[in-house]
This record gives structure tokens, C-alpha cells and sequence, in this order.
């Protein structure tokens, strides 16, 4: 009982700490792993909840972040690239899910959030397909750990290209 309850207290803590403006997103993605890994969530069902809401709240807010007009002036001179990317992460996508036989629906969100947006198009995609909370889950932490990888790894690359 009382390990439950130090688990409820370290993890209402370590979410409070990711809150904190010098901690970062690759830190606070760090963490969240971390506590995942070496302890169990004390709030499976209301975490699942939140999250999806939370989600829902950030594409929203995304939306309405977004000018039409500049999105539109940005887009079309890398249309075709573009297209071609998405086109590419889409087939490389299947052909990991043939390779790694995980089932269709949990690569189709991977492979939506990988080429798209994110946890957003993981979001959008799961209604349409009827994903279940678990396969989102996998393709939210893999999206979200691809996506911390690149943190750490684009900018040396851009470094080394002489990128700015």
C-alpha cells in the first residue's frame, strides 16, 4: 500500500516538475519514460482520458494557430516535396509492417504520425480506422520517441551540412 501511494506522489510530482519552464520537452519526454519504465502508471484510466482530451485541446489550438493564407504561400513551393515525403514514409511504413508483422492499423498510425504531424494525426487518423487505446498508445511512443531521437540528432546533423 504504501509503495501504490509513493508511486501516486512521485508521478503527480514528476508531472508538476515537466511543467517547470526550464525543463525542456526532450527532459520532459526523458522522464516520463523513465518513470514508465521503472514504475508502473498509478492512474492507468485517467491518464488514458486526459491525454486523449489533451490531445484533442492541441489540435484545436493548432487550427486555430494556423493563417490559411501563409500556410498556403509556405506550402506551394514544396508541394511536390512534400507529397513525395509523405508518399515515402507511407510506403516505408509498410514495408516495416511487413518486416516487423506488427498489425495494420498500430503502422498506419505510426506511419500517419511519422509523415504528418505527429500525435495529431495519430489522433485524427484513430476514429476513422477504430483504433483501440492501445495501439494508439504504441504509435503515440513511437512517434514521440522518433520524434525525441530527431531532438538530439538534427541539429548535429544540420551542424555538419553547414545548415542554418
Amino acid at each position: 500500500m504504501l509503495n501504490h501511494s509513493f508511486n501516486k506522489i512521485l508521478y503527480i510530482t514528476l508531472a508538476l516538475l515537466t511543467l517547470l519552464p526550464f525543463i525542456n520537452a526532450p527532459i520532459a519526454l526523458v522522464i516520463g519514460v523513465f518513470f514508465s519504465l521503472i514504475l508502473k502508471n498509478p492512474f492507468p484510466k485517467q491518464s488514458a482520458k486526459i491525454s486523449k482530451i489533451l490531445l484533442q485541446i492541441s489540435i484545436v489550438g493548432l487550427g486555430f494557430g494556423l493563417n490559411s493564407i501563409d500556410a498556403f504561400e509556405l506550402s506551394k513551393d514544396a508541394f511536390f516535396i512534400t507529397v513525395a515525403t509523405i508518399a515515402l514514409v507511407f510506403g516505408l511504413g509498410f514495408l516495416f509492417n511487413k518486416f516487423l508483422k506488427i498489425d495494420k492499423i498500430t503502422a498506419l498510425l505510426i506511419s500517419s504520425g511519422t509523415a504528418i504531424c505527429g500525435g495529431s494525426a495519430i489522433a485524427s487518423v484513430s476514429p476513422i480506422v477504430k483504433a483501440r487505446s492501445e495501439q494508439i498508445s504504441i504509435a503515440i511512443g513511437v512517434v514521440f520517441i522518433l520524434n525525441s531521437i530527431s531532438l538530439l540528432i538534427f541539429p548535429f546533423i544540420g551542424n555538419l551540412l553547414e545548415l542554418t
